[in-house]
């Protein structure tokens, strides 16, 4: 499968409301501390995404600065055995990350529909 187009540098930023613009939510494939993940279809062109959605409106002030501290690590990586961030959508109480990786190691996001 073909990985999402993705300009160079740190991933695009909108807001939430954006995102169901651009993306049709599917499943919830796991769950975790601070989130809940959503399998996702791009509209555009049907790739299949992994969506972290994150109510920030419980967290404490270090646990918004650990996300975003995940999202700059993220946003630096490149290598194909780590799940890549594509983009990310913020508003006051929710962010949403979308991930893409050509290593799929449950077979759920990269799966024929």
């Amino acid at each position: 499968m073909a990985a999402p187009a993705r300009a160079t540098g740190p991933p695009a930023r909108a807001t939430a409301a954006d995102v169901h613009e651009l993306y049709a939510l599917r499943s919830q494939i796991g769950a975790g501390g601070y989130a809940v993940v959503h399998l996702a279809t791009r509209v555009s062109d049907g790739v299949r995404v992994a969506m972290k959605i994150m109510d920030m409106t419980q967290r404490s002030e270090s646990e918004r600065a650990n996300v975003w501290y995940e999202i700059g690590l993220l946003a630096k990586l490149n290598d194909e055995h780590v799940i890549r961030l594509h983009e990310f959508f913020h508003e006051r109480d929710e962010v949403r990350s979308i991930h893409w990786s050509p290593y799929d190691r449950v077979g759920v996001v990269n799966a024929d529909p």
